[in-house]
């Protein structure tokens, strides 16, 4: 099978060109571009006014390198996320107290109604 030598070959290449990972990088950063194309775009290099930044943008997500770039990285984030979602919900609070005979004594684990209220504000 030979490759094709018009621009399609291109969506063949398995690395992606250093700017298309600037691009999938800022593209699934959540204080960056934060899915915003056109501002991946511009972090990662490319040159242009806002159209031709939506184009090269639209060309990158099409790539299936990039896809799986982004993919990976939205992946690993979510399960982050998930974890911690899953800890605050599970947070649990105990009170210690000092006995009449001078011993520590902690109160059972109550739920920690403000961790949880903070969990779900996340969302």
């Amino acid at each position: 099978m030979s490759k094709k030598t018009d621009g399609s070959s291109q969506r063949l290449r398995r690395n992606p060109t250093i700017k298309q990972a600037q691009f999938a990088i800022a593209y699934a950063d959540p204080k960056g571009a934060n899915g915003n194309g056109v501002t991946a775009a511009r972090a990662a290099g490319y040159k242009g006014d806002p159209r031709q930044l939506a184009v090269q943008a639209h060309a990158n997500l099409q790539t299936p390198t990039v896809q799986h770039m982004i993919a990976a990285m939205l992946d690993s984030k979510v399960e982050h996320a998930l974890h911690r979602l899953s800890e605050a919900m599970d947070a649990t609070k105990t009170r210690s107290m000092l006995s009449k005979d001078g011993s520590i004594v902690c109160t059972a684990p109550e739920p920690d109604h403000r961790t949880r209220l903070g969990a779900i504000e996340f969302f």
